[in-house]
């Protein structure tokens, strides 16, 4: 049921619509990170740069209705149910490829920055 804005105080109107502003930034958090775990679980490969940028920005900005968001997320649950299932990635994490990877992107960095 939807709250009585006419009788709201200044204080509790502003209260509200902060409320709904992290509700639908964490919206368009949740959908970005859905469609990229179930592009990462299809492909092995993690899109970082977004194809669908404007439509997470309009759910973010509540252009969406959280029922819509909720529809959203319950078909890429779906997804990302099948692509686990189909997956091209290892059943298990290479932890000493993964340490590898992470020493060389911070003595990289550390290069770059002339520290090493």
């Amino acid at each position: 049921m939807a709250p009585d804005l006419i009788s709201m105080s200044d204080d509790e109107l502003l209260a509200y619509r902060d409320r709904l502003r992290r509700q639908f930034k964490a919206a368009a958090h949740l959908l970005r990170l859905l469609e990229m775990g179930c592009e990462f679980l299809e492909t092995g490969v993690l899109n970082v740069w977004r194809d669908d940028a404007a439509m997470l920005l309009a759910v973010k900005r509540g252009k969406w209705r959280l029922a819509e968001v909720q529809v959203r997320a319950d078909l890429l649950f779906a997804r990302a149910e099948k692509a686990l299932a189909a997956s091209p990635l290892p059943d298990e994490v290479d932890k000493g490829r993964v340490n590898g990877l992470c020493v060389a992107v911070v003595e990289r960095a550390l290069a770059d920055r002339g520290e090493v």
